[in-house]
């Protein structure tokens, strides 16, 4: 009995602790290793404001990507490139939405982050040579979202990689599903 109480505490602490991350992500080629040609083409991401690269590839972008092969380039001189991706959505739900940025001293630069069309970062001269990982907690209004990032830097390159979007679950289903494993142990306890 003592045995199966401690599996229903342990089943709920791993019901209350799950992380965002632990969730599927909605984003396609997150990582950009979809092009391995030092082009802008890709069939996940839409526009040209940045192209996919790695250091073996396009030995002109110094920063290795964070993650995988290949990260995206940002590198226009006067205004903001974008590139855009639709992912699938559900109206009122919230999202953890994620991205990984590196800088390279190189000013000026500018790189932004829209949600649904909605600017929810903007940092004008990224400083540092690290990538920094941004999260944000956003709402989708429709079942298609549009997560889009535009970026410039006039002397170098901004890098963008990893992008993230996964659903957060609502805590009143974390509940049920914790209620319901508090049951099942229960329900063994009886029968042994």
């Amino acid at each position: 009995m003592k045995e199966l109480k401690k599996v229903a505490v342990a089943a709920l602490a791993g019901v209350a602790f799950t992380s965002p991350s632990a969730l599927a992500n909605l984003v396609s080629d997150p990582g950009f290793e979809s092009d391995m040609d030092c082009s802008n083409q890709s069939a996940s991401w839409s526009g040209g404001g940045a192209f996919y690269s790695d250091a073996t590839h396009c030995p002109f972008v110094l920063h290795a990507p964070h993650s995988g092969l290949m990260s995206a380039a940002f590198g226009t001189v006067s205004s903001l490139g974008f590139i855009s991706q639709a992912i699938s959505t559900n109206p009122g739900q919230r999202y953890d939405f994620t991205f990984w940025l590196a800088g390279d001293n190189g000013f000026p630069n500018e790189f932004v982050a829209l949600w649904n069309g909605n600017q929810i970062f903007d940092q004008v001269n990224v400083m540092g040579t690290d990538w920094v990982q941004y999260s944000f907690i956003e709402v989708a209004t429709s079942s298609s979202t549009t997560i889009a990032f535009g970026g410039r830097n006039g002397p170098s390159w901004l890098r963008l990689d990893d992008v993230s979007a996964v659903t957060i679950p609502e805590p009143p289903t974390l509940a049920l599903l914790g209620i319901g494993l508090v049951g099942i142990c229960w329900r063994r306890s009886i029968k042994a």
